[in-house]
This record gives C-alpha cells, sequence and structure tokens, in this order.
C-alpha cells in the first residue's frame, strides 16, 4: 500500500546453474509492481498474477540475450 493506493508487487530472483548444479552461471532479479484499481482480494491476486507473467515475459528476453552472447 501507498496511501490509498493498493499495489501488487513481485520481485523474483532467477538463477541459472551448471549441470551439476554447484556453480552459478547467471543471476537477475525481476521486479514488477501493478497498481490494483478495485480494492478487493481477487483484484489483488489478479494483478499479482499479471506481474508474475509480467516477470517471466522479462526473463524471457534476458535468457534469449544470454544465450544469444554464449554462442
Amino acid at each position: 500500500d501507498q496511501g490509498n493506493q493498493w499495489f501488487a508487487r513481485v520481485r523474483i530472483r532467477f538463477e541459472l546453474l551448471d549441470k551439476a548444479g554447484s556453480k552459478l552461471i547467471w543471476r537477475t532479479d525481476i521486479e514488477k509492481q501493478n497498481f490494483v484499481e478495485k480494492k478487493t482480494p481477487a483484484e489483488v491476486v489478479r494483478c499479482i498474477n499479471n506481474s508474475v507473467q509480467q516477470c517471466v515475459i522479462d526473463l524471457q528476453q534476458k535468457l534469449k540475450e544470454v544465450l544469444a552472447e554464449a554462442r
């Protein structure tokens, strides 16, 4: 909450590990925030879902860039 406004904020850390899982190859934190228009639990959940989806979309783009650089 910020004053009278509600937001759905999601921050996810993504890590890419080597096959054995012992070495960190790449890490990124992605954060998204969406305004909650209706102050209801259902609307908060919907906005959280939208924030997660936006994080995954950003992750896909970042992974494309990282993998392109690795070639």
